[in-house]
C-alpha cells in the first residue's frame, strides 16, 4: 500500500503539464522587445543561473529549499499570475531569487521576512546582485511579530520559518490573503507531525481548497487555494485574529 505522501503528493511533472496550457503575460511597461534584446535576456539569465548555482555551490543543504523545490515555487507563482507575494523565512535568499524571478514576468512584487541579520544581508547581496533589488524588500525582525504589521492583500504567501509555527502566521495572514491568492507551506511531508495543527486546520477550512505534493523529494508542499475570484480583496481582520 503507498504511503500518505504518496497517495497525496502530486509530482513536479504533472503540475509542469497543467503549466503549459497557461501563459503570463510579461509584466507591461517599458520599451518593446526587439531582436537586441534576445541576446540581452539570454545573458541576463546565464548570470542569473550562474548565480544560483554559486549558491548551491556555498550553502548546500543550508539553503531554505532545494532547485526542484525552489523551482516548483517558481512554477507556482508563475501559473497564479502572483503580483504581491510575501516569504516569511528568507534564509539566504535563494527560493526569493526563484519567486523574484517568477514575479518579474507578472509584473509582481516581493516582501521577504528573516530572523537572521546576517542572513538578510547574504540575501540582500544576492538579490541586487541578480537585479531584483527594486522588485523585492528585505525584512529583519521575528516573522510572527512582523507580519502582523504588514499591509494586505497578498496573493502569494511562502511560509518557510519555524516548523510548527505556521498555524501563528494562518491566523494572523489569512485575512489578508486575497480571495484566489494561494499559501504554500515548504516541509509539508518531512515535518508533518510538527506541522498537524496547521494541516488539520486547512484541511478543514471552509475557505480552502488544499493539496500536499512533492516535487520529487521528501520535504513537499502544502498548498492552499482560497476560493472565490481571484483578485478580490480579502476582508479586513476581525476581532481577535
Amino acid at each position: 500500500m503507498a504511503s500518505a505522501p504518496q497517495r497525496t503528493g502530486l509530482r513536479a511533472a504533472w503540475i509542469a503539464a497543467i503549466a503549459s496550457a497557461v501563459a503570463v503575460p510579461p509584466s507591461s511597461g517599458g520599451e518593446a522587445a526587439g531582436p537586441a534584446a534576445a541576446p540581452a535576456a539570454k545573458d541576463r539569465e546565464a548570470a542569473l543561473e550562474a548565480l544560483l548555482a554559486s549558491l548551491e555551490k556555498q550553502y548546500g543543504e543550508k539553503l531554505n529549499a532545494p532547485r526542484e523545490d525552489a523551482r516548483l515555487l517558481h512554477l507556482l507563482v508563475k501559473m497564479t499570475g502572483a503580483k504581491r507575494a510575501l516569504e516569511v523565512g528568507t534564509s539566504y535568499g535563494y527560493t526569493a531569487l526563484w519567486l523574484a524571478r517568477a514575479l518579474e514576468t507578472t509584473g509582481g512584487t516581493l516582501v521577504t521576512v528573516e530572523i537572521d541579520p546576517d542572513r538578510v544581508k547574504a540575501a540582500h547581496a544576492a538579490l541586487a546582485r541578480a537585479g531584483f533589488a527594486g522588485r523585492v524588500t528585505c525584512l529583519t525582525g521575528d516573522a510572527h511579530a512582523v507580519v502582523r504589521t504588514l499591509d494586505g492583500p497578498f496573493d502569494f504567501i511562502l511560509l518557510d520559518a519555524d516548523k510548527g509555527g505556521e498555524i501563528d502566521y494562518f491566523r494572523a495572514l489569512f485575512p489578508k490573503l486575497e480571495r484566489g491568492g494561494v499559501i504554500a507551506v515548504h516541509n509539508a511531508i518531512r515535518f508533518r507531525d510538527n506541522m498537524k495543527e496547521y494541516l488539520d486546520a486547512v484541511a478543514a477550512h471552509p475557505e480552502l481548497d488544499t493539496v500536499t505534493l512533492s516535487a520529487g523529494g521528501e520535504d513537499g508542499y502544502c498548498v492552499s487555494r482560497r476560493r472565490g475570484p481571484a483578485g478580490k480583496p480579502a476582508e479586513a481582520p476581525r476581532a481577535g485574529d
